[in-house]
């Protein structure tokens, strides 16, 4: 006959009920051990520190930075994963096996933690240190320990070490990209000294030193010229309508006519002139300026990568020989004052719960145990038969298999 579901509730109820001196007493058994436990147990004490998420250095040409850090040494955030940012680098850092090494050598954790062997030390310390990255970026390190100033200490020691381990990276990255920009320096400087060369053949060659100054003073002298020999070529014809060919002045005036144009004609060849603008010839000056400016133009380029390179040159030197903190300390590790291990209560609460859940349990079993020796004798003597044969001594014993009726 099957019970309904509000019966058996009920008689579970009264079972417990009828039991309900073993249950009280396991209950507060396992609770009274608990509460000795939990005195008992040694007490951890947990210290944290903490450190800004790290700067990118900036540097006045940045773009220039940046390539030169990120595609020839990736010195930057270009070589990290896309779901990696600078505080995983220090928490990387922190997990270390080259730091936990460190800590356990600077405080002796071989023998305070009675490890036989640095692995073994290491598996306790990373137990007991735990690196976190916040949302903000904001990496901290949490120790535990049975001493609240050792925690306090290895605390800052993990913040120590970071800090000399980031400048480390610092620096031998900065100096990978000195040497980088050395090189470069080098070769540009020679690319200079040689377009200095060609500008100054150039000007030899061509006798262009200021374009503009010259091109305006040869235009100048130009139209002088030609203003003077066409206003003499006037006077000539309207002495020619008023006076004979013997007239002196119309030689005077032919003479100077003359003049002019071989005048003229020198500026044209650059053949004659006292000047330095009148050195290039008039016909030539484009040709010649043209050149000019393509030599100028090349040794201005040179020159201004010479200096942007001798500028990043300088900056990556400082970069490199800099001993000042890479980390910007949030808050310092101190002792802690409030035990973090054991919980006390959490202990005796679950501890009392569990006694309790599993002498109801007892309680029902020992009951429906009690049922079956008063209803079914045949039964019960197969469960002592079993509970015979379960005994230790007689595991391997063939004779004394159970039997069922």
């Amino acid at each position: 006959m099957v019970m309904e579901p509000r019966s058996l509730l009920l008689r579970r109820i009264v079972i417990l009920a009828r039991w309900r001196r073993l249950i009280l007493a396991n209950t507060l058994l396992v609770a009274a051990s608990a509460v000795v436990i939990s005195l008992l147990l040694p007490k951890s004490y947990r210290s944290t520190a903490s450190v800004f998420p790290p700067q990118e250095e900036a540097f006045s040409t940045g773009t220039l930075s940046s390539i030169v850090a990120a595609s020839t040494f990736g010195q930057g955030r270009a070589n990290l994963p896309i779901w990696a940012t600078p505080s995983d680098i220090y928490a990387a850092i922190l997990k270390s096996r080259s730091v936990g090494e460190e800590i356990i050598r600077r405080r002796d954790l071989m023998r305070i933690y009675k490890a036989k062997t640095i692995d073994d030390a290491l598996i306790t310390l990373r137990s007991n240190a735990k690196t976190k990255v916040g949302r903000e970026g904001v990496v901290s390190i949490s120790v535990v320990d049975k001493d609240p100033a050792r925690a306090a200490k290895m605390a800052n020691d993990f913040i120590e070490i970071l800090d000399v381990r980031s400048r480390e990276r610092r620096s031998s990255g900065a100096g990978a990209v000195r040497a980088f920009l050395e090189t470069r320096v080098a070769v540009c400087r020679d690319s200079l000294a040689r377009a200095e060369e060609i500008l100054q053949r150039v000007q030899e060659e061509t006798g262009i030193l200021v374009p503009d100054q010259q091109a305006r003073a040869l235009v100048e002298s130009a139209v002088q010229l030609e203003l003077g020999r066409r206003v003499r070529e006037v006077e000539l014809g309207i002495l020619r309508a008023q006076v004979g060919p013997e007239d002196p002045n119309r030689a005077r005036l032919a003479r100077e006519i003359d003049l002019f144009e071989g005048q003229l004609r020198d500026l044209d060849r650059g053949g004659r002139a006292d000047t330095a603008a009148f050195r290039v010839p008039l016909s030539q000056f484009p040709a010649r300026s043209a050149a000019f400016a393509r030599a100028l133009r090349d040794m201005k380029i040179q020159e201004a990568l010479y200096g942007v390179l001798m500028e990043q040159y300088e900056q990556y030197r400082i970069q490199e020989l800099r001993d000042t903190p890479a980390l910007q300390i949030l808050d310092s590790a101190v002792p802690a004052e409030k035990r973090f291990r054991p919980i006390r209560w959490l202990i005796c609460s679950i501890a009392t719960i569990l006694a309790f859940l599993f002498s109801c349990g007892l309680a029902l079993v020992l009951d429906h145990l009690e049922s079956i020796r008063r209803e079914r004798p045949m039964q019960w003597e197969s469960l002592r038969g079993v509970g015979r044969a379960l005994h230790p001594k007689r595991w391997f014993d063939s004779g004394s298999d159970p039997t069922f009726p």
